[in-house]
């Protein structure tokens, strides 16, 4: 099986190797055999391990690193914990030596196969049950790595090695370059020079990441979002060969629906793939639980990157799809506020109807409303139907012929409001009251009802009971002399 290095990138200044070749023995025990590629900050090499009988990856640190005491020691602190991790889906460290003229070296155990970058060519969309048997192991690897307080912080494809039979067929999936390249990174940025990316490689680093802040496992569980996304759709959730331009994408757009794919995985993606650490998933296997379904779906058999959010047929985005309980709960809604709008609209009418009375018409320079006019003479009726008080006997008085004369006190002139064609002609007072008909005057002119009605209203503004003149209006009407009631 041809020999792939599991390690090369391609985005690091070269390294000088001018001192080595093949055959050449390093701390009297590695064998070098070939250049096999680059790591994140050097050459790699495969070599043999003539004291385990193994052969094994050489890793080379840059020679600029052994001129700097602080990056040293920060070099073997982080071997030492990263050497702790003992996990079957962690390709394990085995030593780290240094060579007078070559520097700091580390060396790894060799795996036969290819990086997932080289695994998924010509290959994506992949099915969604393939990405997540592919990325289970490495979801429990980081979980295992971040509860002994490690982060990789540079998750991706290419530190993702899938190691192969000779059928071609997938027999373990190992996690490669555990962040000793990133912690060599930030020492020389802080000693030297030499400046490289803080951590990460660019399209799979979390925002938090992009503004220097400090990082979690969260920042893992973000970068292994973005290639979960990048399997099931083919293409990157944000890239651009803009830096500013990414960034800017990073800290501030949201991902696109993948089309062909479960509700719920979109649902995940959006949440590992938050703005904010805090929003995440606490943990990579709760990220890898909502990915899961009953009954997995494979994504549409198309490699072309959508250009919106909408499917061909105009149908709404995955993100944006509302399930059918929320749909029964706006439709609610709608009833019970069309309900409460019928109902105002009922009540709003009724007053309409009850302030609704035909208006009389005012004539001879009157101002006063057809609905007063009404409402008074009606008060005036029902007073006249109320028994009226007896008059005072006849007193005695003696004439000039010395007779006695009785003098009889003047009679209550209580002028009918109604004329004698408007009694025959309503229905009772009221009704004649309310009878829109026209009556004539002395002169024999015809005057509205409600003239006339104005006019008798007028007259009864005299005292019954003294003559004198009454003030107020309906129940309140009271004479001024005497201080009575009609």
């Amino acid at each position: 099986m041809t020999e792939i290095d599991p390690f090369k990138t391609y985005d690091e200044p070269d390294e000088p190797a001018a001192t080595l070749e093949p055959g050449t023995i390093l701390a009297n025990r590695y064998e070098l055999i070939q250049q096999v590629g680059r790591g994140g900050m050097g050459v790699v090499w495969s070599a043999k391990d003539k004291t385990a009988e193994r052969k094994v990856v050489l890793k080379f640190v840059p020679s600029e690193v052994k001129n700097f005491e602080t990056a040293v020691a920060q070099l073997k602190a982080s071997f030492k914990k990263i050497h702790e991790l003992q996990h079957q889906h962690i390709c394990p460290v085995y030593t780290l030596e240094e060579d007078v003229s070559l520097g700091y070296y580390h060396a790894m155990k060799w795996l036969d196969g290819v990086t997932l970058d080289q695994y998924i060519l010509d290959r994506t969309p992949l099915p969604l049950d393939e990405v997540l048997r592919i990325l289970q192991p490495v979801a429990e690897a980081l979980d295992y790595a971040h509860s002994k307080k490690i982060i990789h912080r540079d998750i991706k494809p290419s530190n993702i090695f899938i190691v192969l039979d000779e059928e071609k067929n997938i027999t373990d999936v190992q996690v490669i370059d555990f962040g000793l390249a990133s912690e060599i990174r930030s020492s020389l940025n802080r000693v030297s020079q030499m400046r490289f990316d803080n951590a990460g490689t660019r399209p799979y680093m979390a925002p938090e990441q992009w503004r220097g802040r400090p990082q979690s496992g969260q920042a893992d569980q973000y970068a292994l979002a973005v290639v979960v996304y990048e399997l099931l759709s083919g293409y990157l959730p944000f890239d651009s060969d803009d830096i500013e331009m990414l960034r800017l994408a990073v800290l501030q757009d949201m991902p696109e629906a993948i089309i062909g794919v479960p509700d719920r995985v979109n649902t995940a993606l959006l949440k590992a793939l938050a703005k904010d650490a805090g929003d995440r998933f606490p943990s990579c296997e709760v990220f890898f639980q909502a990915l899961r379904t009953t009954k997995t779906q494979e994504s549409l058999p198309t490699t072309q990157r959508p250009v919106s959010n909408t499917t061909q047929s105009g149908s709404v985005p995955i993100f944006a799809e509302r399930s059918k309980s929320s749909i029964l709960i706006v439709v609610v809604g709608l009833m019970v506020l069309s309900s409460i709008v019928w109902a105002g609209w009922n009540l709003l009418e009724r007053a309409k109807e009850k302030r609704d009375i035909t208006p009389i018409p005012v004539i001879r320079g009157q101002e006063q409303s057809a609905i007063t006019a009404e409402s008074e003479i009606i008060t005036e009726v029902e007073q006249t139907n109320e028994p009226q008080a007896k008059p005072p006997p006849p007193v005695a008085v003696p004439s000039s012929n010395g007779t006695v004369q009785q003098d009889e006190p003047p009679m209550p002139v209580v002028p009918s409001p109604l004329s004698n064609n408007q009694e025959s002609a309503g229905n009772g007072a009221v009704g004649g009251i309310l009878d829109p008909l026209l009556d004539k005057d002395k002169t024999g002119i015809a005057v509205p009802a409600a003239q006339i009605l104005i006019d008798r209203i007028q007259e009864n503004r005299t005292c019954v009971h003294c003559g004198g003149q009454m003030g107020g209006f309906g129940r309140n009407k009271k004479c001024k002399d005497c201080g009575k009631s009609p």
